[in-house]
């Protein structure tokens, strides 16, 4: 088990993961049309300076200062972000789409009731908290981006 629920509310949830610890801390995410990232910790290159647009991301404008970014996205998701800070993440999803949170957490102080029953329960996958760990890159997982050819978020793995 790698991670472990400590409360969750449906569309997103607070854990605790002892095998990926994040010296310091990272996030990313999109709101609405807005996204945003930050890192400060080891192993992830820097967010850039300056103008740091990826139109093929589906980003209209992005402005990067070394650890952190902000721009603004054609909206694919209502909420997608993920962060964690030394050991504790935080994920949060609506609609719910695989990459974050592919179903409904029910959790309070380590005793979870959904999607499984236990305590310090696995939540479940969480593809955008690995791709940091696993690819050391903060870009915003490839799931959650358009596909130039789809309707608007209809290219997401949603449940």
């Amino acid at each position: 088990m790698t991670r472990m629920t400590y409360s969750g509310l449906v569309c997103c949830h607070t854990g605790i993961d002892f095998e990926n610890v994040a010296i310091c801390c990272f996030s990313q995410g999109d709101v609405l049309c807005l996204r945003n990232s930050c890192c400060c910790t080891t192993g992830v290159e820097s967010r850039g300076c300056g103008l740091t647009t990826k139109p093929d991301h589906g980003e209209l404008c992005k402005i990067g200062c070394m650890c952190c970014d902000m721009g603004l996205v054609k909206p694919q998701v209502l909420c997608a972000e993920s962060s964690q800070v030394c050991c504790v993440y935080n994920v949060q999803t609506f609609p719910f789409i695989k990459e974050h949170q592919s179903e409904p957490v029910l959790a309070y102080v380590c005793l979870q009731c959904m999607p499984t029953v236990g305590c310090c329960a696995d939540p479940g996958e969480c593809r955008a908290l690995d791709h940091v760990f696993k690819e050391k890159n903060l870009e915003i997982y490839p799931g959650t981006m358009p596909n130039k050819e789809a309707p608007m978020g209809a290219d997401m793995d949603r449940e």
